[in-house]
């Protein structure tokens, strides 16, 4: 089969123009999941931001329900969704914060070796250092270096 020129420029400009419908019935599902997970993230950052205006208004100015979400609601759209997506960083880094501090911790106080012992075969920890340990003639280790 001989493909001319023209062919091959159609075959082009049909890919560079979105391709067939098939190509977008194939994304379409994963473009939806992405646009519903973007949405529910950001319902679920205001819905977070409002509890966290209403809650300290309702226990420390009002004690009333509805006296509380009505001062919550006269807040910005834009500092609740900040409050909310603060509430929602700041404790996970936080725990994540702890968990590493811990981790260094363990690591430098327990699982470094220390420089000064060395652990033979055996298992029995020597402090053994070549300039002051004798040998089977009892001389130290500049010393018994023959001349």
């Amino acid at each position: 089969m001989v493909h001319s020129w023209e062919d091959s420029r159609e075959n082009t400009t049909s890919e560079v123009s979105g391709g067939s419908p098939q190509d977008w019935k194939r994304y379409f599902p994963s473009i939806v999941t992405l646009l519903s997970s973007v949405a529910g993230l950001g319902t679920v950052v205001y819905i977070l931001g409002i509890f966290s205006l209403w809650v300290p208004i309702q226990r420390t100015y009002s004690g009333d329900f509805v006296t509380a979400w009505h001062a919550t609601s006269l807040v910005p759209k834009t500092v609740v969704v900040g409050l909310g997506a603060q509430h929602l960083v700041a404790v996970p880094l936080i725990f994540v914060a702890i968990m590493v501090l811990i981790a260094v911790t363990v690591e430098y106080l327990c699982l470094t070796p220390s420089s000064h012992t060395a652990v033979d075969r055996s298992g029995a920890a020597s402090t053994s250092n070549p300039l002051t340990s004798k040998n089977s003639e009892g001389k130290t280790g500049e010393t018994s270096r023959r001349t």
